[in-house]
């Protein structure tokens, strides 16, 4: 993926100019939502904190602008005003002709980077929840969704991206992280969350001792982390040989709350003393990297060889590791723009002198950091050493 700047993302009808079109939408709802997505900041603070944590090239390159924060949450008069707007200029919605929605959120585009403010941030939100990417729909409805006191609409998007019977059918990998992580915010319970959460047959051969995968937020069912799966078998052919093989390798609920971090801490803690293993290497992905980071720390204080982590929220103020209980390197291994992130809210970089950053030649994509492809077209294995 290639990022497009935001005065040509919306001109393209393209995968990269819809991820580009998606970050952009997830940052103006960091920019509009900022005075009660960070209550404890300030707008103001909560704004440059976002950019902070956004690699500054990677703000220039996709050319977003930035918006004052609105004074308060649209209320549900307002809120009917805008989409009514919208159902009067394309009444079918989702099931209007692809050409007309994208024309439709590509004149909503132009007038709000004509004149970028909250008002036209909000229209262009509404505009993109009927956009044809189901990338671009579900970042709309995460940005639209924080701005409103009753969240409903969003939740409708999210959910139906998420349904294997949606309009786009099953969502790809990024589109699921992606609607998953928006939709746990604002309906944690939803069942369209339930299928990502299910434990999966444990496959394995003999244990090993040294090296295990922690897999992250509703990725309990995926495959890539499991023996026999892509990308723990890439490792234990090509980078750690004692990978951890048995079916009783350690998992998690995956669910997206502190809660479930902090009880997968303690599990990951019990686990290690049942198995005796000693300072074993770990790579995390996503928020399961949080959850290694956490069990580091007093009381659990697991001691670990080396930590990798890979494509982590940051979130210093409640996870970051007890260094004295990491005996080698800690490396975070990331990628440009990562939507996934924005839309959780953590920071893209940790920017401490213990961690090792290395941001990979991959743009937008939150699970290419355990695609054995790209860690072969990167040499990651290089940059772990």
């Amino acid at each position: 993926m290639n990022p497009i700047p935001a005065s040509r993302a919306y001109l393209e009808d393209s995968p990269d100019a819809n991820l580009s079109q998606a970050v952009m939408l997830v940052s103006l709802g960091r920019f509009v939502g900022a005075r009660w997505l960070a209550p404890k900041r300030g707008a103001e603070a909560a704004q440059e904190e976002f950019i902070d944590g956004f690699p500054a090239e990677d703000f220039a390159t996709l050319g977003i602008p930035r918006v004052e924060a609105a004074a308060r949450r649209l209320g549900g008069g307002e809120d009917l005003a805008i989409r009514g707007r919208l159902a009067e200029r394309v009444p079918e919605g989702l099931r209007a002709d692809a050409r007309r929605r994208f024309d439709e959120t590509r004149r909503a585009a132009e007038r709000f980077l004509a004149k970028p403010e909250p008002g036209g941030a909000l229209e262009l939100m509404a505009a993109c929840l009927v956009h044809p990417s189901p990338h671009t729909r579900v970042a709309a409805a995460w940005a639209y969704g924080v701005c409103l006191a009753d969240p409903a609409i969003a939740v409708r998007v999210l959910a139906d991206v998420l349904s294997p019977e949606g309009k786009d059918g099953r969502p790809d990998a990024l589109a699921e992280q992606m609607a998953a992580t928006a939709l746990a915010q604002f309906d944690p319970k939803h069942p369209a969350l339930a299928r990502l959460l299910v434990p999966g047959e444990r496959r394995g051969g003999r244990p090993s001792s040294t090296s295990l995968v922690v897999h992250g937020t509703f990725a309990r069912t995926s495959s890539w982390w499991q023996p026999g799966g892509d990308f723990h078998g890439y490792l234990k052919s090509n980078v750690a040989p004692d990978l951890y093989d048995a079916p009783d390798r350690f998992e998690w609920t995956g669910e997206y709350n502190d809660d479930a971090r902090g009880e997968a801490a303690d599990g990951l803690a019990a686990w290690h003393a049942a198995h005796g293993h000693v300072e074993p290497d770990i790579y995390a992905h996503s928020h399961g990297a949080n959850v290694v980071m956490l069990a580091t720390n007093a009381p659990r204080s697991l001691r670990v060889g080396k930590l990798v982590l890979l494509s982590c929220p940051v979130h210093k103020d409640k996870y970051m590791p007890d260094f004295a209980n990491v005996a080698g390197k800690v490396f975070s291994i990331r990628v440009h723009a990562d939507p996934v992130i924005f839309i959780d809210g953590g920071r893209q970089r940790f920017r401490d002198p213990s961690i090792t950053e290395h941001t990979l030649d991959v743009w937008f994509d939150h699970s290419a950091t355990h695609d054995p492809a790209v860690w072969q077209s990167e040499n990651v294995p290089a940059k772990i050493v």
